[in-house]
């Protein structure tokens, strides 16, 4: 999911990711989730929290809601586009890990 931020000021950004594994071989990687700025001089947002994931063999099923950090951002622009993104640190040895759409989201509330 992304938002767009649509006025200057400092907003309190959340987000969360629901992870799912889809038929995945898992040894011993890890994946960071993170809140990206993407326009306006892209850049993280915040902290990126990262994640051992289980081992598992060609296996499907959910690893659960990760909330990342809130974080307070501010800005000077009225249409920063702010997304989530993800990353392993090794390729799998099988399938995917993905964001399940129900249950991942990312939400900005103005509180300046």
């Amino acid at each position: 999911p992304s938002i767009v931020i649509p006025e200057a000021g400092v907003w309190l950004v959340q987000a969360q990711v629901h992870l799912a594994r889809n038929g995945a071989t898992v040894t011993t990687q890890t994946a960071t989730l993170k809140v990206r700025r993407t326009n306006n001089t892209a850049g993280d947002v915040g902290a990126a929290p990262v994640i051992d994931l289980p081992a598992s063999t060609t296996l499907t099923d959910t690893l659960g809601v990760v909330a990342l950090p809130p974080v307070e951002y501010t800005t000077a622009n009225s249409d920063d586009a702010l997304t989530i993104f993800g990353s392993v640190n090794t390729a799998l040895g099988a399938g995917t890990l993905d964001a399940v759409a129900i249950g991942t989201s990312i939400t900005a509330l103005r509180i300046r």
